[in-house]
């Protein structure tokens, strides 16, 4: 399989893609012989930093470079530094070399002395915040007294693990994420050079799937090309490449937009069956809840509430789901939420109805005739508490009573677990049969599902010490104000708690106790 991001590495300013104020700067530093003896590149993986090291070690030692400071790829230093055999560059993978005396034997003793044959001797140091406290604190001498003739690369990933006194005493740039389409005009380029025609929407969804990084987005492209095909179709990238539908995407979208729950959860399901990723479905509505938001902004804010309000639950689903166990439970919390909101918004009272006078009297107000218990059936609930015999009102007293600790205890063998039994209703306990109730037919049938339900169960034995099990059911929205609101759930603070977990145990009314 061609590599394609090590066949077509660029040797030049201009070839690399993006990051357009880095290569400026850089071949104006060469032009004008104003170099820095040390540098930082911070940014992304994959959108250029190693590349442009290499390139500016070529550039600083080309005899031949142009006015404009771009190297001629073709003298000794150029070609020794792109194959990697010039002696006077140096690079050094610090995620291997972390300690301090690797620092000193490859960087700061072999920077003592003069280049043995370049003008510029160069050490480009990768991933240069896994170096330790110490190693960092050799080199720091060395930056603060540099030798001459010699230059300093410093690439990460991570900018805020560099002690301070490092940063400051490099010319720091910032790379960025390379823009679609810049992606897509790059990935176009490398089709051609290779002979292979690609269809417009592949090479968007890999430009998608990649999130700015060009190495990626090559890579994936190199896994379409080892199909061996001379003309890629959506429907033979498909093969390699987790395609999401556009138009079953859009579908989900609109009927989420509607408020439509049973079609949202149709559309949601009919995507999960033809096996795409979950993750992947939201951040595809992401990016359409991101683009409609925009356009609402240009249309004098017409729909911007909803629009925005839908955007933010989205990415804060997209991003609770790459912690979940499902993580379909992220996107199906968002649905129930968003599609109850209109039926709870016509419950509550018109907000411009006047207070009591303050003179009244506090008195309950007498019942109505439909409110009467004379003249209404009693409560579901209520029924469903008399309907149970004495040995399982023991039962069940005892679920309710220890609700906090069978959380924990579900929590332990699957961290979705609490998120859902947050939202649900206890019903009653009948012959070591415990039932519950929700609102919404998703969360029934997750919890009837074997792997949670026997995860659920072990739980309930565990804490209560004897075999219970455990039946999930669908209950009709209630509007009465009967319903007891879901149990509160108090989570001892704990280095195992998953990030996110608490402010989902908040939205459930419940807290997490300091520890």
């Amino acid at each position: 399989m061609t590599v394609l991001y090590r066949k077509y590495r660029p040797k030049t300013f201009a070839e690399v893609a993006g990051q357009e104020h880095v290569k400026t700067a850089l071949a104006n530093e060469v032009a004008t012989e104003r170099i820095a003896h040390s540098y930082v590149f911070s940014g992304p993986r994959g959108v250029g930093k190693t590349s442009l090291a290499r390139i500016f070690a070529k550039a600083l030692n080309c005899r031949e470079r142009s006015k404009a400071g771009e190297p001629c790829g073709s003298c000794d230093a150029c070609v020794e530094i792109a194959e990697g055999r010039a002696l006077d560059v140096v690079e050094i993978d610090a995620a291997s070399h972390t300690g301090v005396d690797n620092v000193r034997e490859q960087v700061i003793e072999n920077a003592r002395f003069a280049p043995s044959k370049l003008a510029y001797k160069v050490f480009i140091i990768d991933e240069v915040h896994m170096l330790s406290t110490s190693a960092f604190n050799a080199l720091l001498k060395t930056l603060e007294e540099p030798p001459a003739r010699v230059v300093f690369i410093l690439a990460t990933t991570e900018l805020h693990k560099l002690p301070a006194t490092v940063v400051s005493r490099c010319q720091r740039f910032d790379f960025r994420k390379i823009p679609s389409a810049e992606l897509v005009e790059r990935l176009n380029g490398l089709a051609a050079k290779e002979g292979v025609t690609v269809e417009e929407d592949v090479l968007s969804a890999v430009a998608r799937l990649s999130e700015g990084c060009l190495r990626d987005a090559e890579s994936l492209l190199s896994q379409i090309f080892s199909l061996g095909e001379k003309k890629i179709t959506a429907e033979t990238a498909a093969l390699v490449l987790p395609i999401v539908s556009s138009e079953a995407v859009n579908d989900l979208m609109s009927a989420l937009v509607a408020r439509d729950a049973s079609k949202t959860l149709a559309s949601w399901e009919a995507l999960l069956a033809a096996g795409a990723d979950p993750i992947r479905i939201v951040s595809e509505l992401v990016e359409r809840g991101r683009e409609a938001a925009l356009a609402s902004m240009k249309d004098a804010g017409n729909g911007l509430a909803a629009r925005s309000s839908l955007l933010e639950r989205l990415v804060r689903a997209h991003g609770e789901m790459k912690r979940l166990d499902p993580p379909e439970l992220g996107f199906e919390l968002l649905l129930a939420e968003w599609c109850a909101e209109p039926a709870r918004a016509k419950e509550e009272p018109p907000r411009h109805e006047p207070p009591a006078p303050p003179t009244a009297p506090a008195s309950k107000p007498e019942p109505t005739a439909a409110a009467s218990p004379e003249a209404a059936p009693a409560p579901m609930q209520a029924e469903r508490v008399e309907a149970v015999s004495p040995e399982n009102s023991e039962a069940f007293a005892q679920v309710k009573e220890k609700w906090t600790e069978i959380l924990m205890a579900a929590q332990k063998r699957n961290h979705g677990l609490p998120y859902m039994l947050g939202a649900a209703e206890l019903l009653n306990c009948d012959g070591g049969l415990l039932t519950v109730g929700f609102q919404y037919a998703m969360y029934r049938d997750r919890l009837n599902d074997k792997r949670h339900r026997e995860s659920f169960e072990a739980a309930l034995g565990e804490v209560l010490g004897s075999a219970m099990r455990v039946k999930a059911v669908l209950v009709a929205q209630r509007t009465d104000g009967l319903v007891e609101p879901s149990p509160h759930i108090q989570v001892e603070a704990s280095a195992n708690l998953p990030d996110g977990f608490a402010d989902l145990v908040k939205e459930f009314g419940g807290t997490v106790a300091a520890g």
